[in-house]
């Protein structure tokens, strides 16, 4: 309400009161005299004067956060930034709203261990390369494990803390365009929401199983260092030598709707002539089957279908890959990676801000 209010007092009527002194003038100009007595107005060089201070007052005066349209009408705008603090990662989104359309801004990833160095870093660069001045930004919205070692304001901006299980099912519905779905955050660990119509949600549990034990186990493994790595070696690997599965207990055909390549145990069928490439796609698999099975459990207690994976890993192509098989296995359940997957929560922290 204040921002209309603020609206109407500095945009609005200002520009209605020079309308209709504008139209005076073009109804008076062929009569000075009586031009001279309505306006009171004694020179031609104070019409001037009074519309240099008047598109001074509009231009300058009025907080930038006023834009127009292609039609001329005045808007409001507002700038929205989500920040993501993680456990090793730290991603930043911004939103602009305007005539209640949105437009992001692209998000980015900043790399830290420390939660202060990676917040400030993350949104000196983001504000930066985007060139946003602190005047334009209306709030800072942050969420995440590392959000809780800040606190009061951020560069003198409106700096607010957000419940992380909110904006993971915020993230996870906007980007899936689902308002009844599972949202599965695979973080460093595993996070599962239930997201609902009209904002609301419910945290069903998760697993210890993700993304940290992703990197963690594939370092003490084969000494991978991160997950680009991880993947780069896991494309030349094979699970023969690693999995036990149900075509290795089973003869025949006789399995029912199983399939032969299911897993029966993980890491059960070590082979001595197992390459690395072949123990970083184990460790792989062991993780996404995981997180796969539990959210299926998770999702027929609830009686949805629809699963919304977000979280970095998202991004792997190995992770793509064993979820879409999961749909294809029967279980009764649709698993959706969408598009800026990586950036889920950030952006419900961001969305959260223009709710708020």
């Amino acid at each position: 309400m204040r921002e209309n209010s603020l609206f109407v007092v500095f945009v609005h009527f200002p520009c209605h009161i020079f309308g209709h002194f504008v139209k005076k003038l073009r109804n008076l100009k062929k009569n000075e005299k009586n031009l001279q007595k309505v306006l009171h107005i004694n020179e031609k060089y104070d019409i001037i004067f009074l519309y240099i201070c008047i598109r001074a007052y509009i231009l300058y005066i009025i907080p930038t956060k006023i834009t127009v349209n292609r039609k001329g009408r005045w808007l409001a705008l507002r700038t929205i930034i989500g920040i993501d603090v993680g456990g090793s990662t730290t991603k930043i989104i911004g939103f602009r709203e305007c005539d209640g359309r949105l437009d992001w801004i692209e998000p980015m990833v900043i790399v830290a261990n420390d939660p202060l160095t990676a917040t400030y870093g993350a949104f000196g660069r983001f504000a930066d390369e985007n060139h946003l001045s602190l005047s334009e930004i209306d709030r800072v919205m942050i969420t995440g494990v590392g959000s809780s070692h800040l606190s009061g304001a951020m560069y003198g901006l409106d700096c607010r803390r957000v419940e992380e299980f909110r904006c993971i099912s915020k993230g996870g519905s906007y980007l899936s365009g689902l308002d009844d779905a599972l949202i599965v955050s695979i973080g460093t660990g595993t996070a599962i929401v239930h997201a609902m119509q009209n904002d609301r949600y419910e945290y069903l549990g998760g697993t210890g199983v993700g993304g940290g034990t992703l990197v963690g186990l594939s370092e003490l493994l084969v000494g991978t260092d991160g997950v680009s790595e991880i993947e780069r070696l896991a494309a030349g690997g094979s699970l023969d030598k690693i999995d036990l599965r149900i075509k290795d207990l089973v003869k025949g055909d006789d399995l029912g709707e199983l399939s032969r390549d299911l897993t029966a145990s993980n890491f059960a069928n070590i082979s001595p002539s197992a390459e690395k490439s072949d123990v970083a796609l184990g460790v792989m698999n062991l993780v996404f089957e995981v997180v796969g099975m539990v959210s299926i459990f998770a999702a027929r207690s609830r009686g949805v279908r629809d699963i919304v994976l977000t979280g970095n890993v998202t991004a792997l192509s190995e992770c793509k890959r064993k979820f879409e098989e999961f749909n294809t296995l029967g279980y009764g359940v649709n698993f959706i990676v969408p598009d800026k997957s990586g950036f889920a929560t950030a952006i419900g922290a961001a969305l959260c801000g223009l709710l708020d």
